[in-house]
């Protein structure tokens, strides 16, 4: 098997991809740790650091998965607006 110059120096280092099971569960960390920084702190307490230290992942994972803070905490929003309105229009 031939690898990409990039592939070829993680391979070397000693580092892999993470696998996608390992991805989604760290970006089920992040999502969860803001819905729990807004419920106690509010949005004002959301931020980089304290996300990663809440989700206990490191805060390059971020950037990593969701590009911006802003993106991750639009992701959280998406999905808790998605669950309202399921569980409104179950309720009807």
């Amino acid at each position: 098997m031939e690898y990409s110059g990039q592939d070829q120096l993680r391979r070397q280092a000693g580092l892999s991809y993470p696998n996608i099971k390992d991805k989604e569960l760290t970006k089920r960390k992040l999502i969860n740790a803001v819905g729990e920084i807004i419920r106690t702190e509010g949005y004002t307490g959301l931020g980089v650091n304290k996300i990663a230290r809440q989700a206990q992942v490191d805060k390059k994972l971020i950037y990593r998965y969701f590009i911006t803070v802003d993106r991750l905490i639009e992701e959280y929003v998406l999905e808790k607006d998605y669950w309202m309105l399921a569980s409104e229009k179950m309720g009807d």
